[in-house]
């Protein structure tokens, strides 16, 4: 079973993936730039993270605000944001956490 958890910094997605017991995968916005900086196909990459026993995927929320002035953060936000598409897709439950509140928006 995949989940994946969304939601803006410190609104207690962590804490709630603790409760499903599942392998949970923090911070994916940081491993895509991770994969970014090291000029591997992020997509790829991804795909073989998120394969295989269940998980939980949970990452923050970073196409709101303002738009970065710099060309390589606007890539970052919309591989990121894609990235997230793909996931919602394949996954079995996706919810978003707001003031420690757990939404459910598929499964």
């Amino acid at each position: 079973m995949l989940t994946l958890i969304i939601g803006g910094a410190f609104q207690g997605k962590y804490e709630f993936a603790l409760t499903l017991k599942q392998t949970i995968i923090n911070n994916l916005q940081d491993i895509i730039k991770e994969f970014m900086l090291k000029k591997v196909n992020v997509d790829d990459e991804i795909l073989t993270l998120i394969s295989g026993e269940d998980k939980i995927i949970i990452c923050r929320e970073i196409g709101c605000g303002i738009v970065p002035l710099e060309k390589s953060e606007r890539e970052y936000r919309e591989i990121t944001g894609r990235i997230l598409c793909d996931i919602a897709k394949k996954a079995d439950c996706v919810y978003r956490v707001q003031a420690g509140i757990p939404t459910k928006i598929k499964g």
